[in-house]
């Protein structure tokens, strides 16, 4: 069984600027918004960019330049399930990742959390090319 994962925290857009809501106050994300946030900033920061957090972030920007293989995929995924879970945001048993070629250059990665405290299971989506790096779908 999942764990029920409840955190909510301000919702922000996909520039990290924080939102407005209609009554002038900061707007709250919801337990799936909350959650794909968490997943985009922990994946998308490089290790140790925050200081005060030295596990936040992942080494996926190292993969750029690399060949597009299944051993570099299979590490990418590996180092995407460290990154969402060493800081303990989320159990490894509540989350698989799938990884789909899509080019000679890139790479579709979805991460789907188990959650009881969702209606569904909860999909993010993201996109890595060896040529640039990772980006948001």
């Amino acid at each position: 069984m999942a764990r029920a994962y409840l955190q909510q925290d301000l919702l922000l857009t996909t520039d990290g600027d924080l939102v407005i809501s209609n009554t002038g106050d900061l707007a709250i994300a919801s337990i799936d918004q909350t959650t794909k946030q968490n997943v985009l900033l922990n994946v998308f920061t490089a290790l140790g960019d925050f200081g005060a957090y030295s596990d936040m972030g992942s080494r996926l920007e190292s993969f750029v330049g690399e060949p597009n293989t299944r051993q570099n995929a299979g590490l990418m995924e590996s180092e995407i399930l460290r990154a969402i879970t060493s800081p303990g945001l989320y159990s490894p048993a509540d989350i698989t990742i799938k990884t789909v070629p899509i080019s000679k250059d890139s790479l579709l990665f979805f991460l789907t959390l188990l959650n009881d405290a969702s209606i569904l299971n909860q999909t993010i989506t993201f996109h890595f090319d060896y040529t640039s790096g990772i980006d948001e779908v």
